[in-house]
């Protein structure tokens, strides 16, 4: 079948490099401008660009699909399916009708949970065991389209958010072309999404990814490790400045006290605080690196001199308030 690519970053680059090793013919690909990656230098920075030009494809670029010259193109190549896979803009009907079959999507969640933005840093962040990848018929509400394939993939409780993209971006290609199959041969059994069931999630920015240590300890386990880079750091303040905490685990060992505290030291770093789930039960996680104001990696026992004192941006401002009397 002739297919129009729609996609962008790594989630793209790994479909257009599924459909570019098939059968199919990849007559067009439109990607977004790659000097507007937010991550760039990462392993998500992957080139749609540069993948289809190296492979003799015809590209074009722009932040929406609103341009006449772009609706025309898209026409001319005369698609049987759009695939779409990253395309972080509006796909109007205008365009996933110039398709003759079909105009699909390749979401990384298992719709119709986790639709809109950043849903594996969200799942993480809520403790799922699992994410997925489904591939949906564009429809003209963001990810409510009827569903032609899921995928699961298993979450293990160690798993950063970079573990996890990774399994999803080995399963990309192959999940995308058993969808073209069924849309080839007319095999589709559509199901519509239990929009009941759906939740719609905002794209996380670094102003959402301050930790509030009177969360559990599980919970903040799970918002260091789902905001792992290349994403925006979980950060906390301690003295009044402002840290990341790049990498973090579970202690062995059962402490408890009041929610921000720097308890003890470990071989592997310091123990924080987090807040109460009951009487004697677990309250800490390990802090094993930071990243200082300078941009510095320094393992947490190197940074935090003495314990005792308290995380968190109300104790900060509290720390240095003290040492002004």
């Amino acid at each position: 079948m002739r297919i129009v690519f729609l996609g962008f970053q790594k989630w793209g680059w790994a479909a257009l490099k599924g459909l570019i090793e098939s059968r199919h013919q990849v007559s067009l690909v439109v990607t977004h401008p790659q000097n507007k990656s937010i991550y760039k230098g990462s392993f998500i920075d992957k080139s749609v660009r540069e993948l289809a030009e190296s492979n003799n494809i015809a590209t074009s670029e722009c932040r929406r699909l609103d341009q006449k010259e772009i609706i025309d193109e898209i026409k001319d190549a005369k698609p049987d399916v759009i695939v779409s896979s990253d395309w972080e803009t509006w796909i109007a009907p205008e365009v996933t009708g110039l398709a003759k079959k079909a105009a699909i999507n390749i979401h990384d969640a298992l719709l119709p949970k986790y639709a809109g933005f950043s849903p594996v840093n969200w799942a993480i962040i809520n403790g799922e065991k699992e994410v997925g990848i489904t591939v949906h018929y564009i429809e003209k509400i963001l990810d409510q389209g009827k569903i032609i394939l899921q995928e699961a993939v298993l979450v293990q409780e160690s798993d950063t958010v970079v573990e996890v993209l990774e399994k999803i971006f080995e399963k990309i290609p192959d999940v995308t072309l058993k969808s073209l199959d069924l849309i080839e041969n007319d095999k589709v059994e559509a199901k519509k999404q239990d929009l009941n069931q759906a939740s719609f999630y905002h794209k996380i920015t670094g102003k959402d990814c301050e930790i509030n240590w009177q969360s559990p300890y599980q919970a903040v386990y799970n918002f260091i490790r789902a905001l792992f880079d290349p994403f925006s750091n979980a950060y906390t303040y301690f003295q009044g400045k402002k840290i990341k905490i790049k990498k973090a685990s579970i202690p062995k060992k059962i402490y408890c006290g009041i929610p921000g505290r720097l308890a003890c030291r470990q071989e592997s770093g310091v123990v924080a605080l987090c807040g109460n789930t009951g009487a004697n039960q677990p309250q800490g996680i390990v802090i094993e690196e930071v990243e200082d104001e300078q941009g510095k990696l320094i393992p947490a026992n190197r940074y935090f001199l003495k314990m005792g004192g308290y995380l968190g941006r109300a104790a900060g401002i509290e720390n240095i308030k003290s040492k002004n009397f």
